[in-house]
């Protein structure tokens, strides 16, 4: 042990050098610090706005289910039957939310509402229609004869009844549908 008045020779204390290093460290550090905050003002600004798909997917699921009940009670959904369709028979979404909801007009069902109240913001012109504006729409799948009832999505295009009809004057366009499997940004009940 040294004595009290004795003095150590020690090496002064020198700093690292610095080297280019830092440089990168400090590109780094910068880099998370920016990408942490685009992420938080990211995950926010969309809690605040809600999504357009889900109130829309909504209103095709409630129909959907709609249309089977009506065909549950009634032997057929609320458009003619497959057996009647012709070459100009067409599934007009007006038509259907007239028979669902057994207002004045409709032929099957004059008595019992299926569908319910809906916002007056997803009714023009008495029609149903999706959170753009564009009309829902219905048409048969040939291989199950079940409903597939799509909205057209954001852009409005019809990307979900893109096939093409064996026999137009059979199977046409406007009754039944023929998709490939592709659907776009359209919502459907599929």
């Amino acid at each position: 042990m040294p004595e009290p008045d004795e003095t150590i020779d020690a090496p002064t204390y020198k700093p690292p050098k610095r080297t280019k290093s830092w440089v990168i460290e400090l590109t780094l550090t910068a880099t998370t610090i920016v990408a942490l905050i685009l992420t938080v003002v990211f995950c926010f600004s969309r809690r605040n706005k809600p999504s357009l798909v889900i109130p829309t997917r909504s209103v095709i699921l409630e129909l959907n289910l709609a249309c089977d009940n009506f065909r549950l009670e009634n032997g057929q959904y609320p458009w003619a039957k497959p057996d009647s369709v012709t070459a100009t028979t067409e599934i007009r979404g007006k038509d259907v939310y007239v028979e669902l909801r057994g207002l004045p007009g409709a032929k099957i069902n004059t008595t019992q509402d299926y569908f319910g109240e809906v916002k007056e913001r997803y009714l023009k012109n008495g029609t149903v229609v999706d959170t753009w504006g564009h009309e829902i729409m219905f048409r048969v799948d040939p291989a199950t004869m079940k409903p597939v009832i799509w909205s057209c999505g954001p852009d409005g295009k019809d990307d979900t009844n893109d096939g093409v009809s064996p026999d137009p004057a059979k199977f046409p366009k406007t009754y039944y549908w023929f998709g490939k499997g592709g659907t776009g940004d359209d919502i459907t009940n599929r």
